[in-house]
């Protein structure tokens, strides 16, 4: 498994939530130096598949009812109105929505009447641990995910099974895409820490037989960004 592409802490947005005191639940205030949305689309079943970006989101109306399950990903959160086009489409809630536009959440899981939202974190490795928040929404036929940045994720091995027909992804439903794109997210995670046990081993050593003042700030970094991923 190799570790997802990285990009510099200044491509990742750090934007924290705006919505001011009594706003009304469920507006979108969405960062505006984010990048613009792009949609791509991997609709399948067991006969096969169809890959595509689309410009529109009501042009997924037309493909969502042609095949058993349909994954449509986005990335990029820098226009509320095509977000909203999109919670238009998949009748996703206003809550939920708003949590993917404020990109602080933690991981977690809130069931609505007929779809689930699921909050997980991506893990990057620059110079320090960095997270990209995936929000994810599971419905009958569909999976839906967000990204707030452009520029690759860990999930490039599930689309190339389900271009292949490899395995049962493309047998199942929408429920096991979302179960793989789980999967590939906390399978990302172990290079990351294989990194840190490597590391942990050469401090162990550096301490018992030649410490030095840098010893100290490898230690500090060590245990800033082993904090970061507890909370992941």
């Amino acid at each position: 498994m190799r570790l997802p592409i990285s990009l510099p802490k200044s491509a990742r947005s750090m934007w924290k939530r705006q919505s001011a005191p009594g706003a009304v639940p469920g507006t979108l205030h969405v960062d505006p130096t984010a990048p613009k949305p792009t949609i791509q689309v991997l609709a399948y079943g067991p006969g096969g598949c169809i890959e595509r970006t689309v410009e529109d989101p009501q042009e997924l109306c037309e493909i969502l009812p042609a095949w058993p399950v349909t994954w449509v990903n986005v990335e990029g959160l820098g226009d509320a109105t095509v977000l909203q086009k999109l919670g238009d489409v998949f009748d996703l809630h206003g809550l939920a929505l708003e949590d993917v536009v404020n990109v602080h959440q933690r991981p977690k899981v809130d069931e609505y009447t007929d779809h689930l939202f699921i909050v997980a974190r991506m893990i990057y490795m620059n110079m320090h641990i960095e997270s990209e928040q995936l929000s994810i929404f599971l419905g009958t036929n569909f999976v839906l995910t967000f990204q707030s940045t452009p520029g690759g994720d860990c999930l490039n091995p599930l689309r190339d099974r389900i271009r292949r027909g490899l395995g049962r992804v493309r047998t199942l439903g929408a429920d096991y895409l979302a179960y793989g794109i789980l999967d590939g997210v906390i399978d990302a995670y172990f290079p990351v820490l294989d990194v840190y046990s490597h590391e942990l081993d050469k401090l162990e050593n550096e301490v018992l037989e030649n410490a030095t003042p840098r010893t100290v700030s490898r230690i500090q970094r060590v245990k800033r960004n082993l904090l970061t991923l507890r909370r992941v």
